[in-house]
């Protein structure tokens, strides 16, 4: 490495971005030979020193080859998306880099950007990819904002990508309380809704936990089935009676199946009424118990 080489890369560190462009006109200095021992550009060094998103122009403008991995397999988009900086990410986009290149883990500047929560990136990316990878829909459901999820599905990822340890989909993800758009969208394409997760619990489960309303009637609606139990016999109605969850216990009541779980109980014997009646919630166990009356009449 020559002497103008380190001083730019002193000068990055030392956030001298004058003392960098005034370098970088240096005859001495052969910028696309430019690489230190683990492979990074001066684009590396300078993501790594939270330089601006000028400087990186600046860099790519002198000619700083842009897709060049270290020995980590990262390319300075990838490095940037996994750092969290955001402006530096979409002026390597902006630029043309190349999203797709995978390090030698196998993960891509998009995973990184959605687990930073960088929309603006993450959408860049998923827009200019050629072929997006299905595994980032299950980070994407639990972001905030809906947008990358849904873009995602729009390109169409495979809404029923199985994570691994947990044999989570990102329904059951969704089901937790993720922007209603988010199920909405995972149901019109096609996303399974009675599956299991490792712990036996389905997405209505999941939305009966977390007393999502508004999602539990999403699923009823599409075809969630209230009867599945999990593996201690308990129904989402069970779940949501035992966890005080009015609005999840509102909607099961609503649907024909769900009414039909008053009296289904569960592995020890318990139904819906009785975890009501125990626990000293009497408006539940007279809702209940209207609920069956009302339901046993039609």
């Amino acid at each position: 490495m020559s002497d103008v080489h380190q001083a730019i890369r002193t000068a990055i560190q030392d956030h001298d971005e004058e003392r960098v462009l005034s370098l970088l006109t240096d005859p001495r200095c052969e910028i696309r030979k430019t690489a230190f021992n683990t492979g990074d550009t001066l684009l590396h060094e300078a993501i790594r020193a939270d330089s601006s998103a000028e400087l990186i122009r600046d860099l790519i403008a002198a000619g700083v080859p842009i897709d060049q991995c270290n020995e980590l397999g990262e390319t300075a988009l990838y490095l940037a998306a996994a750092r969290g900086q955001e402006q530096s990410a979409l002026a390597l986009i902006e630029s043309n880099a190349n999203p797709s290149t995978p390090t030698i883990e196998g993960r891509q500047a998009l995973d990184e950007a959605i687990n930073q929560a960088l929309v603006g990136t993450a959408l860049a990316l998923i827009t200019r990819q050629e072929h997006v990878s299905n595994t980032s829909l299950i980070d994407a459901v639990r972001l905030h904002d809906p947008r990358p999820a849904l873009a995602l599905l729009a390109r169409g990822v495979n809404p029923n990508i199985v994570e691994p340890h947990t044999e989570m989909r990102a329904i059951h993800y969704a089901a937790q309380g993720a922007p209603i758009e988010i199920t909405q969208a995972l149901i019109r394409a096609g996303a399974s809704l009675n599956d299991y997760d490792s712990n036996r619990k389905t997405p209505l489960m999941h939305a009966a936990f977390d007393g999502q309303k508004e999602i539990t009637r999403l699923l009823l609606e599409a075809g969630a089935d209230p009867r599945i139990p999990d593996q201690q016999g308990r129904t989402p109605l069970i779940i949501a009676v035992g966890r005080i969850k009015q609005g999840v216990v509102d909607a099961l009541l609503e649907h024909p199946l769900g009414r039909e779980t008053i009296d289904q109980p569960n592995r020890a014997g318990v139904n819906p009424v009785d975890i009501a009646r125990l626990d000293g919630h009497g408006y539940l166990v007279d809702q209940l118990l209207d609920a069956d009356e009302q339901g046993q009449e039609r």
